[in-house]
């Protein structure tokens, strides 16, 4: 619902000793782990193979969450899983990203940290510096960048970005002392672009 979630999971293997605590890891933040701040820790009864609990107070958001089982030869965890409560999303769902701790800063799982201040299409990458970007929800990703014009990209494909103007596809390596760097397979060269 808009406010609430029932999670539920099943412990596959006891590892042949007793499991002394089990239930989910949830959080607004793309990995859940125990002992982050960020993450909240949800005790089920561990008496049971088939663990679950329904989680109320939600706000509208995209949720992460994994299952987690401890006996006597540690920590177990779950893959990872995710949710969305209805109502709307504090994350731009166009690059699948979650507030980071820092105000106006993101996290995206493919596309790495930005600051956005606003909705207007403005952000300041991480690595990339400042661009425009446009996109469509879960797909992908259009950028416009001074020096080199419009870049597409998406889940899966980045850090390659097709350039418009060059027609060819880039490769972002990092950065090298002299600035960002770019593998152009077009022109079959290096590319060096100063901050």
């Amino acid at each position: 619902t808009a406010n609430s979630a029932t999670l539920s999971g099943t412990i596959l293997d006891d590892g042949n000793a007793n499991i002394s605590e089990a239930g989910f890891l949830i959080s607004i933040l793309p990995m859940p782990k125990p002992g982050d701040p960020n993450t909240q820790k949800l005790i089920t009864d561990a008496n049971s193979s088939d663990i679950e609990i329904l989680i109320d107070q939600l706000v509208p958001n995209k949720y992460f969450y994994r299952a987690y089982a401890v006996n006597t030869e540690g920590l177990s965890l779950g893959s990872v899983e995710s949710f969305s409560t209805p109502g709307g999303s504090n994350g731009l769902p166009w690059i699948n990203a979650q507030p980071a701790e820092e105000n106006n800063w993101w996290i995206s799982p493919w596309f790495g940290n930005f600051y956005a201040p606003d909705n207007r299409g403005w952000l300041m990458h991480a690595d990339l510096g400042w661009l425009f970007a446009f996109g469509k929800p879960e797909e992908s990703l259009w950028l416009w960048k001074k020096e080199i014009g419009w870049l597409w990209t998406k889940p899966g494909i980045y850090p390659f970005l097709y350039s418009s103007s060059t027609s060819g596809w880039l490769f972002y390596h990092g950065d090298s002392p002299q600035g960002m760097l770019f593998f152009d397979y077009a022109q079959n060269q290096w590319l060096i672009l100063s901050e």
